[in-house]
């Protein structure tokens, strides 16, 4: 086949929350392109015990990637082969960062647990969404400074557009080169350590499969999907995606709700002359 990887993007790029998730069309095409010997992954800003479930449904085994590259796991065993966690200074700099927005949740993801400092209705949604539970700890900083143990995947915060815009800009100057600041949805905001991105990710992938770059397909809609399409032989963004990912993209698909991705893989994996 002319490409031996896949690798996608999971929510608003394969998983339509307007379709209703994955279709038995884009479920055959997957099973297809994996029958002839491809290898397909997905690459999400999703926890690992968020996506675990997704993947199994989906009938993958081997490896995913979680937390915005920030995590390499084993989807059958649940073994972490790669993990680049937070600095914990930075963390507790970061939160005293963020009290000058203002914003609707704040999310530490400690040992791939959801950790809040209280379960409001935007938390409430976000893990009936994601099918977790969650820790309510009180004040974040209290919790991290008491639990030097624990390693911390990741900070999450939800707000208004225009303020996301405003803390990602502040963000990004704020801590550049010390974290990689990134957004998957116009309302948030995340933070992970400076050595994670999905393109990294992807690059580790690579070299365990054995894959060349011009062999590599991927898939994305937000801005942090740049590093993932730029790192492929073929990026590719759904009709979908942010106008940003589009520019930097070969090529535009179909959108999410209508089989982008399978549509995409059928076209220049599986009916290739």
């Amino acid at each position: 086949m002319r490409y031996d990887l896949v690798a996608t993007d999971f929510d608003d790029t394969l998983y339509s929350m307007k379709g209703g998730g994955i279709d038995d069309f884009t479920l055959g095409v997957i099973n297809e392109y994996k029958r002839r010997g491809g290898k397909f992954v997905i690459v999400t800003g999703r926890m690992f015990s968020a996506i675990k479930p997704q993947a199994e449904k989906l009938g993958l085994s081997g490896l995913i990637i979680s937390y915005q590259g920030a995590m390499i796991s084993d989807i059958s065993s649940g073994k972490t082969l790669k993990c680049f966690e937070l600095d914990r200074d930075l963390c507790l700099e970061y939160l005293e960062f963020l009290k000058d927005f203002d914003l609707k949740a704040v999310q530490l993801y400690a040992d791939d647990r959801l950790t809040v400092a209280e379960d409001n209705e935007y938390v409430k949604n976000y893990r009936t969404y994601c099918g977790v539970d969650v820790d309510v700890v009180g004040d974040l900083t209290s919790f991290i400074k008491a639990h030097p143990e624990k390693t911390f995947n990741k900070v999450y915060v939800a707000t208004y557009p225009e303020e996301a815009t405003r803390l990602r800009i502040a963000a990004e100057k704020a801590f550049s080169g010390r974290l990689n600041v990134t957004s998957s949805k116009e309302y948030n905001v995340e933070v992970v350590n400076p050595l994670a991105s999905k393109g990294n990710a992807l690059k580790y992938l690579m070299d365990v499969f054995g894959v060349e770059k011009a062999k590599v397909m991927c898939f994305g809609d937000q801005l942090n999907d740049v590093s993932l399409l730029t790192e492929a032989g073929m990026g590719v963004a759904v009709a979908n995606a942010n106008p940003e990912l589009k520019k930097i993209a070969d090529y535009v698909s179909e959108a999410c709700e209508d089989d982008g991705v399978a549509k995409t893989i059928t076209k220049f994996c599986l009916e290739e002359n």
